[in-house]
């Protein structure tokens, strides 16, 4: 008897610590939310001072601080325009930061008047000086021209943040462009995780730009507070990219509405979607799919009828290649994750070589071991 009730005890014990995490769990869960992402990316790269206001097109420049002399920008594309607007009649002296760019980015475009002067040009950062002599001024960057070119993927790092550094050499050692996160870069969402991983970029040879995975959103402000945009599309080589939020395993509103203007615009030239969950889980062994099958046909309707060339996805920690709605599939989950090993291939990153004048992708894994 005494046993017995012993043995109740225990379970009630171990019962209540399940409820307890359980909970936790949930409210960790809820943090973040898919309006908050979208709230942040309709803003994305606007802000104002008593003496100007600045915004970047297509919001593809997350503002990190800015004053009334100085701006700090992280990149969310290898190239991009901005727009600042003075709102006084003196001409304004501005050092303008950007941080997550190729190393040979340059101001151009700009009124007759104004100047712009390089003043620190460091590893994928660079600082200018800019005298604003007009009232409203529109500067773009540009680097240097090439046409095919190369870039490169990988997905879900979580665990494996201590040795991602063993990735990073692997990847230098790629002649590419620029590099694409395809989500799930922390395991927890925390603050100190993201630090860590902003170091550890210090240590790459290109900019990577990155859509969010459902273990970066735990805690939704730190994904967007250190990466700028969520949902966002740029143009590089006539090739578009585009992220896509699929954090909540489905799209928000304001990203269905921007996703179908961007492949419609995009619908005679090379477009690469990228983004974490996939749409549907075509192996069928994880169920790591979004959450409505509506919304996944809705995808894949939209893809297939403005010509999408390649569509590549993480958060499954193994690697897939596949054809859905006739569109190249690409699932590359596999960076540091624990690995699920469906194909026997462990840590891995994507190479994908891009040639604008015959409209031709290949793709290719690499193993790192």
């Amino acid at each position: 008897m005494i046993f017995s009730n012993s043995a109740h005890k225990t379970t009630d014990k171990f019962k209540m610590m399940f409820i307890i995490l359980f909970l936790g769990f949930l409210g960790c869960q809820r943090r973040g939310n898919i309006e908050d992402h979208t709230k942040f990316d309709k803003i994305a790269g606007q802000g104002s001072t008593s003496s100007y206001t600045f915004k970047a097109s297509d919001g593809l420049l997350h503002i990190k601080d800015m004053s009334k002399n100085s701006i700090n920008l992280i990149a969310s594309a290898p190239e991009f325009s901005f727009t600042i607007t003075k709102l006084v009649d003196e001409p304004i002296d501005l050092t303008i930061n950007i941080g997550n760019i190729p190393k040979n980015t340059e101001i151009m475009n700009y009124g007759t008047g104004s100047s712009v002067n390089d003043i620190k040009d460091l590893w994928l950062t660079k600082t200018w000086d800019i005298t604003l002599a007009n009232h409203v001024e529109t500067f773009s960057t540009t680097i240097s021209p090439q046409d095919n070119f190369s870039f490169l993927a990988f997905g879900d790092i979580q665990q494996g943040l201590e040795s991602f550094d063993e990735m990073i050499l692997r990847m230098n050692e790629e002649d590419a462009s620029f590099i694409i996160g395809l989500g799930d870069l922390t395991s927890r969402a925390q603050e100190d995780e993201f630090k860590t991983l902003v170091d550890l970029y210090q240590n790459l040879d290109v900019p990577i730009y990155s859509s969010p995975g459902n273990h970066d959103v735990f805690q939704a402000e730190f994904f967007q507070k250190y990466f700028g945009s969520a949902s966002y599309s740029f143009v590089f080589r006539n090739v578009r990219f585009t992220s896509l939020d699929s954090a909540w395993a489905r799209l928000s509103d304001y990203t269905w509405s921007r996703f179908e203007n961007w492949a419609k615009e995009s619908a005679d030239d090379i477009h690469i979607i990228y983004s974490h969950i996939p749409s549907s889980d075509i192996s069928g062994i994880r169920a790591g799919q979004w959450s409505s099958r509506r919304e996944a046909f809705r995808f894949q309707s939209l893809s297939s009828k403005y010509q999408v060339d390649l569509i590549m996805f993480g958060h499954v920690h193994s690697f897939d290649n596949y054809k859905n709605a006739g569109i190249q599939t690409i699932i590359s989950g596999g960076s540091g994750g624990i690995p699920e090993n469906f194909d026997g291939v462990e840590r891995h990153f994507m190479r994908v070589d891009v040639d604008v004048k015959t409209n031709g992708l290949k793709v290719q894994m690499i193993e790192v071991p």
